[in-house]
Order: C-alpha cells, then sequence, then structure tokens
C-alpha cells in the first residue's frame, strides 16, 4: 500500500474504533523516516498513531509495557508539535483522554515549542513590531418604496448602474416622445378644434394626426412595459441593507485624538438623503 492508502486506511480505523490497526498501519510510513509528502498529512498520521498507542497501552499487561506504549504515543505527539508548534487536537474529534495527553507534551516541552514558534513566525521586516490597519465599514439601508419609482432609481439604490442607466435613458425617452407626440397632435388642430382633411385620407392634418396617435400610444406602451421591467427587476435584486469595506491610508477625523474623549468616539450619522450617481 502507498503512504497515502496507509493513512486513509488508518483513519477509517479510527473511524470504526479498530484501534490496534493503527500501529501497523501508520509506523512503517513514520519510522525511520516520514514518507508522506505533505506536513498535514505526517500531522495526522502521528496523531492518529498516538491514539493507537495509547488504547493499546489501556489493554497492556503490566505497568512497564504500558507505561512504554504511552511514551511512544508522546514521542509522535512531540515530532508532530515540532513540525507544528501551533497544532491542536480537536476534541470533537479525538477522545478527551488523548487530547489530554497531547495538552501534556505541549506543556512538558513548553520551552523548546515555543522557541520553534518565535524562530518560525515571519516578522514582516519589522521585528515583530505590530501595525495598525484602519477599516472604515459603511453601511446603507435601502428603501422598499423607491424599487416602484421610474428611471431606474430602484438600479441605482441596487448599486447596479448599468441597469439603472438604461432604464433612466429608455423610459425618459419613452416619455419625451409622449408627450411631444401629445403636443404635435394639439398643434394640428384648427382654431376651431378640428382637424384639416386632405384630398385622401393619407393626407391633410388629421392624417398626420392619426401617425401621431399612433406614435403616442406606442410610446407610452413602451414607457408602461418599462416601468414594470424595472419594477421587477429592482425588487428581485433588493436588499435591505448594502455593506462597503475599504481600507483607509490614515485613521479617520473622527478617531483622531484631539484631547477631549468624546472625540475618540465616532459621529453618529443625523438625517438622510437619496444620492444617484450617473
Amino acid at each position: 500500500m502507498s503512504p497515502e492508502a496507509r493513512l486513509a486506511t488508518a483513519r477509517k480505523a479510527f473511524r470504526d474504533a479498530e484501534f490496534a490497526k493503527i500501529k501497523p498501519l501508520l509506523l512503517p510510513i513514520l519510522e525511520p523516516q516520514p514518507q508522506l509528502t505533505t506536513r498535514d498529512d505526517r500531522n495526522e498520521a502521528r496523531q492518529l498513531l498516538g491514539v493507537g498507542l495509547f488504547f493499546e497501552a489501556q489493554s497492556a499487561k503490566g505497568n512497564l509495557g504500558r507505561k512504554e506504549l504511552i511514551n511512544q504515543a508522546k514521542y509522535h505527539f512531540l515530532l508532530a508539535l515540532r513540525e507544528d508548534p501551533r497544532m491542536v487536537m480537536d476534541p470533537l474529534i479525538y477522545p478527551a483522554s488523548v487530547v489530554d495527553l497531547f495538552e501534556d507534551v505541549r506543556e512538558e516541552n513548553k520551552e523548546e515549542l515555543d522557541e520553534l514558534i518565535r524562530k518560525t513566525e515571519p516578522q514582516n521586516g519589522n521585528s515583530g513590531e505590530m501595525s495598525t490597519v484602519y477599516v472604515e465599514r459603511q453601511v446603507q439601508k435601502n428603501t422598499y418604496f423607491l424599487n416602484f419609482l421610474p428611471f431606474g432609481i430602484g438600479q441605482f439604490q441596487n448599486g447596479d448602474q448599468i441597469k439603472g442607466t438604461l432604464f433612466a435613458v429608455t423610459q425618459a425617452l419613452s416619455l419625451a416622445l409622449n408627450i411631444t407626440s401629445y403636443l404635435t397632435i394639439e398643434s394640428l388642430r384648427s382654431e376651431n378644434g378640428f382637424y384639416v382633411v386632405g384630398a385622401d385620407a393619407n393626407s391633410g392634418d388629421f392624417a398626420d394626426a392619426q401617425t401621431w396617435r399612433n406614435v403616442m400610444y406606442g410610446s407610452l406602451a413602451a414607457f408602461v412595459a418599462l416601468y414594470a421591467g424595472s419594477v421587477i427587476d429592482a425588487l428581485l435584486n433588493y436588499e435591505d441593507e448594502r455593506v462597503f469595506i475599504r481600507a483607509l491610508d490614515e485613521p479617520p477625523p473622527e478617531l483622531i485624538n484631539t484631547g477631549d474623549e468624546a472625540s475618540l468616539q465616532p459621529a453618529a450619522p443625523v438625517g438622510w438623503s437619496i444620492g444617484i450617481r450617473w
């Protein structure tokens, strides 16, 4: 079996509580040299081997044999901690008694592990000094009724600038054409309120008024369809609030210490406003 297959089989044996199978599976791929390629696999194998040795010690005859198996388990736990000093055994996965033994190993070798942590942790070129990063979190509370307004206002509120612009332009054009058509129709009326009829049905002010009437109804239908589409789209993409997070190059003015303790508290926003960005 390959080392990875042995680890997978040992993992299954642990789940099935067949602890006696773990040691024969994992010991050959951990000693004298580990054959697993990744650190996570090696440490998982060492934890599982420690579990197998611990339970084998519980059934061993004689204190000497039991102590030897416990020492072997502690040895493999220590190897795992040397490779990853911050590693912990998940108490939701492993038995509490094994986790306690693992933590005992950590405590017994605390100085060595602390030194490993100091050597392996990156210093980021600042000798361990910490830096402060200021992050601004802005919450935009959205208003539900804005979804029912025309000219893409619902889309602008939802942050969809392209759709908002498209609905705003097309609705404005269709409405402008509707109003222009109505004004043109009225301008074709004579002083007595009637239209001048030409020699045939396709000429004269009456024929022109009928053409503009069709344009007026068509532009009105287009406006209504676009308005309905914008409302449906805005409702489908509506969120009660939107959160914006950005990093700041320097502390915000609300947090600059001016000697007044009150100045350290962020100022509460007052009032409300509606903004549309073109």
